[in-house]
């Protein structure tokens, strides 16, 4: 006997059933209407699946492929799709399912079960009409004497990619006077198979244990009520595929190496989002959070009343500070941009147009810190405190520099963190007045409120702008893409950093009000609601 090929999976029972008409009914109702379809319709087949021992290998849009244990299963699990189905349909909203199903023997590899048997089980379910249970002449061979079911002969078939033809047959239920005797028969013989069926479904799931758990997440359709969460967005599919509730009207969002942080402003609140696990624990902020840095150990919270939060990330312990006021007593000075640089803090003020920078912020030291006005770096108009988005305020680091966003003059300033008095405005941002900043390697980004993105080379001091939404809110930069958050149309778009065109625009659902990149690549978003 000759070795060293994968070995077979035995013989097992492989299904797929799609949704007939999806797409049009997509364009003809809404992606409302057309989420809450593909809702009803995953919860049927996986009652389904659950009923008859089945492994839900994988979802994709409104496409399930389903292994089984023996292909009988798979058949009895396709026939109550199809009458459920029908049961669940409404004159308005029709949940047609096309099934198909094959049996054969196939590899388990570190990817799920492959094979020509699976192949031709996908191939058979695009030949299925609304309703129908199509099976191969090898499936009807292995049950027929077996389920008391009619198998009608669809002739020999042409399946897209499959050399030859195939004889098919439609699978239909004995009459209903004969339901009662069937289950009476299914009862019995699930009974015998019990134990055999057991050791075959954990078979089955250790040989796709590892495609299981690694499948991707299914893409979820936000409604525009969708208000007080984080979304989580794979990159690669542009969809959304998890929601956190947080606190009320998020607004700021970071990363540390392992969770998702966003400030609440209602309820002057932080929550924290375990990047693994999604769930979420919400603590007291003592104030209107307005913007979040992670440094020496610490999560450092601003907020809107002008004081500084530590939270010590080891040991959870908060402590919180009053920042150096205004001029005016009876007004908060208004700090607006916040970062984490060469072991400080640095903050910016809109309305005197200058910049604070802490004493050396360590992992052992706790607040309070002392501060010391770094440099004067725009003159503005003494006009009353109207919040952030008046003067300078977005802020961002990069190695050895600070990059300091005029919204109001519509200017880019650096700060050479060595020598703070060598400031000076380096870009003359057109269109209106930036809103943020993200750092990516060499290049800045700034989104403006106009909808325009301007990309700003730190070493050659070139920049060119482009318009990509309509009111941009925030912007987030990796080695790969450039995604702005669009207020007005409740959307994210996916930039290419090079050419500035748009790649992908998704929907959110509410309002975005923050972006962050996660060290898996995944985009995080806080979304504030309608």
């Amino acid at each position: 006997m000759t070795g060293g090929g994968p070995a077979p999976a035995g013989t097992n029972g492989f299904l797929f059933c799609d949704l007939r008409g999806y797409t049009a009914f997509v364009e003809r109702r809404g992606d409302q209407a057309a989420a809450e379809l593909l809702a009803a319709y995953r919860s049927l087949v996986r009652v389904a699946i659950a009923d008859h021992a089945g492994a839900e290998i994988k979802t994709e849009g409104d496409s399930v492929y389903v292994v089984f244990p023996a292909a009988s299963a798979a058949v009895e699990a396709g026939l109550e799709i199809v009458a459920a189905a029908a049961e669940a349909s409404s004159r308005e909203t029709a949940i047609r399912v096309g099934v198909g199903i094959h049996a054969g023997e196939t590899v388990a590899t570190t990817e799920g079960l492959v094979g020509g048997a699976v192949n031709i089980a996908a191939r058979v379910c695009a030949k299925a009409q609304a309703g129908e249970v199509l099976v191969t002449d090898t499936v009807r061979a292995l049950t027929r004497t077996f389920l008391p079911y009619t198998y009608t002969s669809l002739g020999t078939q042409t399946l897209k990619g499959i050399a030859g033809g195939i004889p098919l047959y439609r699978v239909e239920a004995v009459p209903s006077s004969g339901r009662a005797r069937l289950a009476r028969q299914l009862g019995a013989r699930r009974g015998r198979l019990a134990i055999l069926t057991g050791l075959v479904v954990v078979a089955l799931v250790a040989a796709t244990g590892v495609y299981a758990l690694n499948r991707p997440a299914d893409c979820l359709t936000l409604p525009p009520s969708t208000k007080d969460v984080v979304a989580k967005i794979d990159p690669a599919r542009n969809c959304v595929v998890a929601v956190y509730d947080v606190g009320r009207h998020p607004t700021a969002i970071a990363w540390t190496a392992d969770a998702a942080w966003v400030g609440n402003v209602d309820d002057h609140s932080i929550s924290r989002v375990d990047g693994k696990t999604g769930s979420v624990t919400t603590v007291g902020a003592d104030g209107t959070p307005v913007g979040i840095a992670v440094g020496s150990g610490s999560l450092w919270v601003l907020d809107q009343e002008d004081r500084l939060l530590q939270l010590t990330l080891g040991s959870g312990q908060i402590a919180s500070q009053r920042l150096p006021a205004g001029s005016d007593p009876l007004r908060f000075a208004g700090y607006a941009g916040f970062a984490f640089q060469s072991n400080r803090i640095w903050l910016t003020r809109p309305r005197t147009g200058d910049v604070l920078r802490s004493s050396p912020a360590g992992a052992a030291v706790a607040l309070p810190l002392a501060y010391t006005t770094t440099i004067h770096v725009a003159d503005t108009e003494p006009l009353p405190y109207v919040g952030p988005s008046s003067g300078i305020g977005p802020i961002a680091a990069t190695d050895g520099a600070l990059w300091i966003a005029d919204t109001s003059g519509a200017n880019l300033f650096r700060i050479d963190v060595a020598n703070p008095a060598s400031t000076g405005s380096v870009l003359d941002v057109d269109h209106g007045g930036s809103i943020a900043v993200s750092p990516m390697h060499d290049t800045l980004w700034l989104a403006r409120t106009d909808g325009w993105l301007t990309r700003y080379d730190t070493g050659s001091g070139s920049s060119q702008s482009f318009h990509v939404v309509d009111a941009a809110t925030a912007v987030a930069a990796d080695e790969h893409d450039v995604w702005a958050a669009d207020l007005l149309h409740a959307t994210i778009a996916k930039i290419d950093p090079a050419s500035g065109a748009t790649l992908a625009t998704l929907k959110v659902g509410g309002r975005p009000a923050g972006i962050a990149i996660a060290p898996d690549g995944s985009i995080w978003v806080s979304i504030q609601g309608p």
